[in-house]
C-alpha cells in the first residue's frame, strides 16, 4: 500500500514519524490528512542518493508540525526515538498518535508531557470522524493545510461537537499534568519590566552604534591602504580582469586533487514501469559505483542518462547526483526518474548511464565506510500463499561503522530481464554476522511472473 502524496516543500508541511513495520497501518491515516489537505512529508519521499540522517533532520528542523505513530514497534526503533527527541529539542509541534497501549520511557514521558496526544482505536486500527477530528482539530497542525492561509490564533473556535485531542499526561503514560500559573496582574511588576525594556533598548542602540563605527575605520584602513601593497601587479590591470571569481576558495580543487581519478561505475540496471492512465513511464535505476582512490572520498558524481526509443534516436535525457563515496568504496545507489515525453507503453526501448563529472574531497582520519562491509548470504524468498505476503530471510553481516537500519532492493527477473523492483527495510541490527527477516509492501499478485531474483543493500 503506498499513498499517493506529493509534498509541496515551499510551503509549510507536517513530519510524519512512523516504524516501518507499522506502515499498513499508518498508511490509511496518511491518505485521509492529505484527502483533508494537509500538506505531509515522510520518509519514502527521500531523494534516492542523499544522506539518510541529514535529510530526515533537515525535514524535522523546516517542518511546521510533527506527527508520531507511537507503538511497540516505534519504541524499539533507535531511529524513531530520535526523531521524536530532536523534534522535541527544536521544540516543535507536535501530536503523538498511540497506536498500541504501550507506556513511554521516562525520560521521553517527562519530556513530551504537555504534547498532544491521541489514542487511535488500538482494538480494530477503524476510524470515525470523530475520531478524525481528534487529529485535524489538534492545536497547531491547520498551519499545515495546502490550500489555507489559517492559523490556530485565526481561527479558535471550533465546530460544536468536535473532539480536542488530549495531552500526554491526560492520555498515556501517567504523567501527572503541570499546570501553567496566570500572569501577574501586579502593576508595579509591569512599570519594572517597561523600565526594562528601555534600558534593553538604549543597549542595543549604543551597540549597534558601535558596531557602526568599528566597520567605518576598517573601510577608512582599506581605502587608504588597497593600492600600497604588493607593487608586482600589473598597472594595467583592468577592473574586469580582477572580478570575484578571482577568489573562489574552491578554484584549485582541481590542482589540489589533480591525481584523482573520478568515479567508475561497475554495474547499472534499469526497470521501466509504463503508467498509462496516467500517461508517463517512471524509469527506477540502480548503479554501483567504485571510488578508486585511497587518499580522497568523492563528494559528489554526476550521472548523465540518455533515453533512446526503438529506433535508436534520443528521446530525452536526465541527470542526478550520487554522493560520499568513501576511499576505495563500492556503494549502490537507488533512484527514479520520469520520462515527460511519454507516447506509448514501449516508447523507451533503451537507457543508458555514464559519471558526467566528479568532485573531490579531503578524507578525515575518522571516516570509516557503513557500506562495503555489509554482506547478505543464504537469503530465501517465501511467499504466504493465504495472505500473498512476500518476506525474505536470510544472513547479514554488518561492520562495527554501519548503521542499524538498512535498505535493501529486491530485484525480480524474467529471462534475464528485470520485471519488478521494490524497497525493504531491516532494521535494529547489530554488528557482526546474524539473522535477517523483512517482507516487501507490495503483494505476490503486483509481482509479474519471474524466474530469479537477488538483494541488493543500497545508500
Amino acid at each position: 500500500m503506498e499513498p499517493k502524496i506529493n509534498c509541496d516543500e515551499s510551503r509549510p508541511y507536517i513530519f510524519i514519524s512512523y516504524a516501518h513495520l507499522d506502515w499498513e497501518r499508518v498508511c490509511p491515516i496518511l491518505d485521509r490528512l492529505y484527502e483533508s489537505g494537509f500538506n505531509l512529508w515522510y520518509d519514502k519521499i527521500i531523494t534516492a542518493g542523499t544522506s539518510w540522517d541529514d535529510n530526515i533532520a533537515l525535514h524535522i528542523d523546516a517542518s511546521a508540525y510533527f506527527i508520531a505513530f507511537v507503538s511497540e514497534n516505534y519504541l524499539n526503533s533507535d531511529n524513531c526515538k530520535d526523531e521524536l527527541s530532536y523534534a522535541r529539542d527544536l521544540n516543535k509541534e507536535m501530536l503523538l498518535i498511540y497506536l498500541d497501549e504501550v507506556n513511554l520511557p521516562s525520560g521521553l514521558a517527562m519530556r513530551l508531557n504537555r504534547s498532544q496526544a491521541v489514542i487511535w482505536n488500538p482494538q480494530d486500527d477503524s476510524y470515525s470522524d470523530e475520531d478524525f477530528a481528534k487529529i485535524t482539530n489538534a492545536q497547531g497542525i491547520r498551519k499545515a493545510l495546502l490550500n489555507s492561509d489559517e492559523t490556530d490564533e485565526d481561527s479558535e473556535e471550533k465546530e460544536v461537537g468536535t473532539s480536542t485531542p488530549t495531552t500526554v499526561s491526560e492520555a498515556i503514560p501517567p504523567v501527572s499534568q503541570v499546570q501553567a500559573t496566570q500572569p501577574s496582574t501586579d502593576t508595579s511588576a509591569q512599570s519594572t519590566k517597561d523600565l526594562s525594556k528601555v534600558k534593553a533598548l538604549q543597549i542595543a542602540l549604543i551597540a549597534a552604534v558601535a558596531v557602526l563605527a568599528i566597520g567605518l575605520c576598517f573601510t577608512l584602513v582599506y581605502i587608504f591602504t588597497k593600492d600600497k601593497g604588493d607593487d608586482s601587479i600589473d598597472a594595467t590591470t583592468s577592473e574586469e580582469s580582477v572580478d570575484g571569481d578571482e577568489f573562489d576558495p574552491y578554484e584549485n580543487n582541481e590542482l589540489k586533487y589533480k591525481d584523482a581519478l573520478g568515479a567508475e561505475q561497475v554495474s547499472f540496471e534499469y526497470w521501466v514501469d509504463n503508467d498509462e492512465e496516467e500517461k508517463v513511464s517512471r524509469i527506477y535505476y540502480w548503479v554501483e559505483l567504485h571510488n578508486p582512490n585511497q587518499d580522497v572520498f568523492i563528494e559528489d558524481v554526476k550521472l548523465k542518462f540518455t533515453i533512446r526509443g526503438q529506433d535508436g534516436s534520443t528521446i530525452d535525457t536526465s541527470d542526478d547526483y550520487c554522493y560520499y563515496i568513501l576511499a576505495g568504496d563500492t556503494v549502490t545507489y537507488f533512484g527514479s526518474f520520469e520520462d515527460p515525453l511519454y507516447e506509448g507503453p514501449d516508447i523507451v526501448h533503451e537507457v543508458t548511464c555514464e559519471v558526467a563529472d566528479t568532485d573531490w574531497n579531503e578524507l578525515g582520519d575518522q571516516e570509516l565506510s557503513p557500506y562495503s562491509e555489509i554482506t547478505i548470504k543464504d537469503d530465501k524468498l517465501w511467499c504466504d500463499e493465504s495472505s500473498g505476503e512476500i518476506r525474505f530471510t536470510g544472513d547479514i553481516t554488518l561492520g562495527p561503522n554501519t548503521d542499524p537500519d538498512i535498505k535493501v532492493l529486491a530485484i525480480f527477473y524474467k529471462d534475464g530481464k528485470c520485471v519488478y523492483v521494490d524497497e525493504g527495510y531491516i532494521e535494529d541490527l547489530k554488528p557482526g554476522e546474524q539473522g535477517f527477516s523483512f517482507e516487501l509492501l507490495a503483494l505476490a499478485s503486483d509481482i509479474p511472473a519471474y524466474d530469479d531474483y537477488k538483494l541488493k543493500v543500497v545508500v
